[in-house]
């Protein structure tokens, strides 16, 4: 973005956070008192809500859309959704050897050395969790998703690659292994 030492001094920028309940709005611009805006969320359409308080916010600074010269966008949906236990079946592929890693966590832990803390149930159980060489086939992953999640019924398919390499298709190393079928003992 190549702006004028005009444009710069009179810089339009918008942020956007659409979360579950609320999409938070806010406009900047050099020099001035940040606009802030919150509107509620529409789940069945987010863009719906991202228009409505990008309209509010330029209604209020008096300006047209096209002075908006950068926007940025983040939502916490998933994260809501995922902190509140409202997801489907979900199923994770990742790497040989990092099977265990949701399940074993980390020592942020309320107590660090309380030996009998309740354990929280894992977000995909181990069973569901698809362990595979860390490789990414390009033109074969969405389609690949699509049938796993048909196949064992997620709603979800999460991919959490170590060392993940980007090769071309022709190297069939995934959509062989992920076709042998879901075996709970790998």
């Amino acid at each position: 973005m190549n702006l004028t030492k005009k444009e710069l001094e009179t810089e339009v920028r918008v942020g956007i956070d659409t979360g579950g309940t609320f999409t938070d709005c806010v406009l900047w611009r050099t020099g001035e008192e940040p606009i802030v805006v919150k509107v509620p969320s529409t789940p069945s359409n987010p863009a719906e809500a991202i228009i409505n308080g990008l309209e509010l916010l330029c209604l209020q600074a008096g300006i047209p859309f096209t002075a908006v010269h950068f926007l940025v966008h983040g939502t916490t949906v998933a994260t809501n959704a995922m902190l509140q236990e409202q997801w489907g079946k979900v199923g994770l592929i990742t790497t040989k050897g990092f099977r265990d890693s949701l399940e074993i966590g980390t020592q942020m832990r309320p107590e660090l050395y309380q030996l009998h803390q309740r354990k929280l149930p894992p977000i995909v159980p181990r069973n569901l969790i698809l362990p595979i060489i860390g490789l990414l086939i390009i033109g074969y992953v969405w389609y690949r998703l699509e049938s796993i999640a048909k196949i064992f019924g997620f709603s979800w398919v999460v991919i959490g690659i170590v060392y993940m390499l980007i090769i071309n298709a022709k190297n069939k190393k995934i959509p062989n292994e992920l076709n042998k079928g879901h075996d709970s003992n790998m």
